[in-house]
């Protein structure tokens, strides 16, 4: 008689339990929030003909990055392990830089007003900004409210 194989049952799912899962979905999550936040701005432009002061988007960057983490606890009863935090960081950091530089960066290198280095400064210096923002957010605030939410759901 041969020996019989494990039914899933058997075998104990207790190590993959926080084994890192991908984090780029939550990272779409928090560009939609930012698309959102971008269209509420423009909405409120055109009702109030005022226009919004540069960098507005970052008012709705926590929220998106809060929004994506709820999702995140909501699905997998954790908070976020140090290899997925490290990647919403990033997922969200990309969403940040598309929806906060892209027409700014474009108006100012096909401006003839600064030469090539100083363009090259410019878009690194607007990247490492825009990073170290949402890497503040989610390394400094995330953690603490994962487990908050964590908690009170439980």
């Amino acid at each position: 008689m041969q020996p019989s194989k494990p039914t899933p049952s058997d075998i104990d799912a207790e190590p993959l339990e926080d084994a890192p899962v991908s984090v780029w979905w939550y990272g779409v999550i928090c560009f939609l929030g930012l698309l959102l936040t971008l269209f509420v701005l423009v909405l409120f432009s055109v009702i109030t003909e005022i226009t919004p002061p540069k960098g507005s988007i970052v008012v709705g960057l926590p929220f998106s990055i809060y929004f994506a983490n709820w999702r995140f606890i909501r699905k997998y009863r954790r908070v976020l392990v140090s290899e997925e935090l490290m990647w919403f960081a990033v997922s969200c950091g990309v969403a940040f830089y598309v929806c906060d530089e892209p027409f700014a960066l474009v108006a100012r290198i096909l401006s003839d007003s600064e030469g090539s280095i100083q363009k090259v400064a410019t878009i690194f210096v607007a990247v490492l900004v825009d990073f170290s923002i949402v890497g503040a957010i989610v390394y400094g605030t995330v953690p603490w409210i994962s487990k908050r939410i964590r908690d009170a759901s439980a």
